[in-house]
């Protein structure tokens, strides 16, 4: 299976060397934070961006593609 280029990256031991002002609340959580889970993120993209463009172009309505969309998104729960 080819790796999937959309996969979250794990990050461990992060440090900034940024040193402007208005950045420093970020950079302070990196030394208490956590990594992202490592998930696949394509397939709910892919659901995502299907639902998004329906909407987008007038074929759906925004509630209903949320809603639509939060069922994709429960069946992909074992995929990712």
């Amino acid at each position: 299976m080819p790796r999937d280029v959309r996969l979250t990256p794990v990050h461990k031991d992060l440090s900034s060397k940024l040193e402007v002002d208005a950045w420093k609340p970020f950079t302070e959580v990196m030394n208490v934070g956590k990594p992202l889970a490592k998930i696949t993120w394509g397939p709910v993209m892919d659901e995502y961006y299907d639902e998004m463009q329906e909407v987008v172009y007038g074929q759906k309505k925004p509630m209903k593609a949320g809603a639509d969309l939060h069922s994709r998104l429960k069946d992909l729960e074992t995929e990712v």
